[in-house]
């Protein structure tokens, strides 16, 4: 069962909300950094004023979680999304696209509407395209972690930067890119 369907218990009682990075973390240990060469849940940024981290709890344990970072895309002002997890027993029932849909909602509710992007593993990428989020670049390797691609979604007609020429979205079938086609940015992680 998903969350919002008529019979859905996967979310009774859960509350999305801004959260304190150190509420977090620990989700963000168990789920991201497990089975990679990261040795730390942590990410560059993650205590900016600008960061914005976000959960989904019921009571005080998060089930998922997600962490919104000013960082520009292509030289514009815009927000990436770093750091999505959700514990593994309640992955596919819906808390992972709730908990996005309600920190888009209060990202954008307040800030200006800068468009959000993220360098998603491939396996993920269905879940955002269900999203709203689209891939605009061809698949490239985080060292330690897997294959990604980068991915952008506009929260208004003013932060859409794919209108502009400088931007090319790339189907999914183009899977493969050397560094110097994806340039430096792409060597961040998610």
């Amino acid at each position: 069962m998903e969350c919002g369907s008529p019979s859905a218990r996967a979310c009774e009682g859960l509350v999305v909300r801004e959260a304190e990075l150190e509420e977090i973390l620990p989700l963000r240990a168990a789920v991201i950094v497990a089975g990679t060469d990261r040795d730390s849940p942590y990410f560059p940024g993650d205590e900016d004023e600008t960061t914005r981290h976000f959960g989904a709890f019921e009571g005080s344990e998060p089930i998922g979680c997600l962490t919104f970072l000013r960082n520009a895309f292509e030289g514009r002002p815009a927000f990436q999304l770093r750091g999505m997890a959700t514990r593994p027993d309640r992955q596919r029932a819906g808390v992972g696209r709730r908990l996005l849909a309600e920190a888009e909602r209060l990202l954008l509710r307040g800030s200006d509407d800068a468009p959000l992007w993220c360098n998603a593993r491939t396996g993920a990428v269905g879940f955002y395209e269900k999203t709203g989020w689209r891939v605009v670049s061809p698949e490239f390797l985080v060292e330690g972690v897997g294959p990604h691609v980068r991915m952008l979604k506009a929260l208004g007609p003013a932060s859409d930067p794919s209108t502009e020429a400088s931007t090319t979205v790339v189907p999914r079938e183009r899977a493969t890119a050397s560094e110097s086609e994806r340039g430096p940015a792409a060597r961040e992680e998610t």
